[in-house]
């Protein structure tokens, strides 16, 4: 083939090349000889030899192998235009997409669109679909094509309610919620490579020409589908009746909702709850079946997203990170923990806690919430818009579990704290939201102060170090696997002193030290336990505070028992791990062991 002054073969080849795969060239089968459709098309990519075939160019190809799978149909990066008369097409776009992404930085919004769009493909696969294309918030994917599949229609269904239920999981630890609509239909299409210079595989024809507008009749977070394909549906899905619907560029036609078949079941007991002499029976069904506690090395798949800063942190330590995609193809309702972070390092305090109750066999989805008026001044804005849910939006929702940590606001009133009255809002509702509760710190403090009207008191020196605690109730479900006495990280200026706990409600001291007073105390009427001390910190935790305040200046001492030889100069040793991770597992495990299956019923039933 003549490749013309400064021409490579390369070049040329893939001028070629790139011609076959817009159809304006093709090689003939089974000869393989390379012809173009009309002479101006050869005149654009170059003219080939009379005769010329595809081993001219690429003399490694095995000709045989390659006319037995074009004459199959089998693509080799080389395409050329199909009809595929037995396809399902699915399309879905983003509501209010347009207002999200004029609000959000472009880097932000594409990011968050490649996650989705990476969860949406992995699941298309799984039920045997493919994406063709994406064009903004638009997606667009089909099932019987390029291989054919007797069962396309249920592929696209299936991977429609999971897309679903994938945005409805994802939305319970994201402050943006992302909602959907999907419309499907069936029929026939034509796929085709599109464009010269930039080339893209497209498909067009009747099924995509409805699939379109059955999208846009479909409300948020549904699915429209043509009412003639019932009979495939009823069996699995729930199907809702539309009614007969004007469908642009079709005309009238009976449209009927698709869900999932999960959703029978929810329906059935949300009809329950209700009925009032229904509501608010405990439910006996629970999570998941045999009910076994934590085994002894077995760890728990801890699902958040994978750019918060704790996920490659956790990964490296071992911990099991799951994926949002590969949490939803799991058919179990995983434990819903919320973290409200009242500490000013934020992704400190999230590494820490979520390190722990990534450590037991359980599939936990965790949630950050922020107090909804509170600007935090330690930790990026946008770290807080991307990972954080205000209180505002998230108290419409339900949770197995709440962890409520300190804040360094010792010295002052609790009246006087900015943040109190929606603080107090947050300890009533996690009376109907909230199935068990975990306060740490001065967060133990606010609370207990709040249902039972415990003060706290000022010390004349800050308690801080590693003290030994008794373990005063071994029976306890919280301290099972605990020491008679153990160490636990110390660092506050105020104390709650056992004597002025009242008497006649439940309250239960379960570990203490001599040195600094009460470190773990149970409230059963209010599904809560109150921990006063910090067995979550990292190793060199105390360490950092001690080194932040001699370099402020601040009048500190070392802290006790913490240094070897309570020399600051050597690193500090880790002497509660063990017992951090014991006493957070055992707190989940109670939770998983305890609240309903069904997170209607939190709140409602006796603990």
């Amino acid at each position: 083939m003549p490749t013309g002054a400064g021409i490579s073969i390369a070049a040329l080849n893939k001028q070629l090349l790139r011609a076959i795969g817009v159809g304006m060239a093709l090689f003939e089968a089974p000869s393989l000889v390379l012809r173009f459709h009309d002479a101006r098309s050869a005149e654009w990519f170059g003219e080939p030899d009379p005769g010329a075939c595809l081993a001219d160019l690429i003399p490694s190809l095995d000709l045989e192998a390659m006319g037995a799978a074009i004459q199959e149909g089998r693509s080799f990066d080389v395409v050329t235009s199909k009809r595929y008369d037995e396809v399902s097409v699915l399309m879905l776009d983003f509501v209010g997409f347009t207002e999200f992404s004029s609000k959000t930085d472009p880097t932000v919004t594409s990011g968050k669109l490649n996650d989705l769009y990476t969860a949406f493909d992995r699941i298309a696969e799984q039920f045997g679909c493919e994406r063709i294309k994406t064009t903004g918030d638009a997606y667009l994917a089909v099932a019987g094509m390029p291989q054919s599949n007797p069962d396309h229609w249920r592929s696209v269904v299936q991977s429609a309610v999971r897309f679903i239920r994938y945005l409805e999981r994802r939305n319970e630890s994201h402050p943006h919620r992302w909602r959907c609509r999907i419309g499907i239909a069936s029929g026939s299409v034509v796929g085709s490579a599109v464009g010269a210079q930039k080339s893209v595989y497209d498909m067009f024809g009747p099924a995509v020409n409805l699939a379109s507008p059955l999208r846009d009749l479909a409300e948020p977070v549904t699915i429209v589908a043509p009412e003639g394909r019932r009979d495939v549906l009823i069996d699995e899905f729930r199907l809702a009746d539309r009614g007969a619907q004007t469908v642009r560029g079709v005309g009238e036609m009976r449209l009927v909702g698709v869900a999932d078949g999960l959703e029978r079941d929810r329906a059935v007991r949300r009809a329950a709850s209700s009925d009032p002499a229904k509501s608010c029976v405990p439910s006996t069904k629970r999570l998941f079946a045999p009910r076994q506690g934590p085994q002894q090395g077995s760890a728990m798949p801890i699902k958040i997203p994978a750019d918060l800063p704790a996920h490659d942190v956790l990964t490296a330590e071992g911990v099991m990170v799951m994926s949002e995609e590969a949490a939803v193809r799991q058919d179990i309702r995983p434990l819903q923990i919320g973290l409200l972070n009242l500490m000013p390092k934020k992704v400190q305090t999230e590494t820490q806690l979520a390190r722990l109750i990534g450590a037991t066999p359980l599939q936990i989805e965790l949630t950050l919430i922020s107090m909804s008026e509170h600007r935090s001044k330690n930790t990026a804005q946008a770290h807080m818009e991307a990972f954080y849910s205000p209180f505002s939006e998230a108290k419409a929702r339900k949770l197995d579990g709440l962890i409520i940590t300190g804040a360094p606001i010792e010295h002052l009133p609790f009246a006087e704290v900015s943040y109190w009255q929606e603080l107090t809002e947050i300890f009533a509702w996690t009376q109907t939201h909230v199935h068990a509760t975990f306060a740490i710190c001065w967060g133990a403090q606010a609370m207990l102060h709040h249902f039972h009207g415990v003060e706290k008191h000022m010390l004349a020196e800050k308690a801080f170090g590693c003290f030994r605690h008794r373990n005063l109730a071994p029976a306890s479900p919280f301290l099972r696997g605990f020491s008679d006495d153990f160490v636990v990280p110390v660092s506050r200026w105020t104390e709650v002193r056992g004597s002025d706990l009242p008497t006649g409600n439940g309250l239960s001291v379960l570990a203490q030290s001599d040195r600094v007073g009460p470190c773990l105390i149970e409230d059963p009427g209010r599904r809560a336990l109150y921990m006063f001390n910090h067995l979550e910190y990292d190793s060199t935790t105390l360490k950092e505070e001690y080194d932040r305040d001699v370099g402020a200046g601040k009048p500190i001492k070392v802290p006790a028992h913490y240094f070897p030889d309570d020399d600051p100069s050597r690193p500090p040793e880790n002497r509660w791990r063990s017992h951090a991770h014991l006493l957070f597992g055992n707190w989940i495990n109670q939770v998983y062991q305890t609240t309903p299956f069904d997170m209607d019923q939190i709140g409602c039933a006796a603990p």
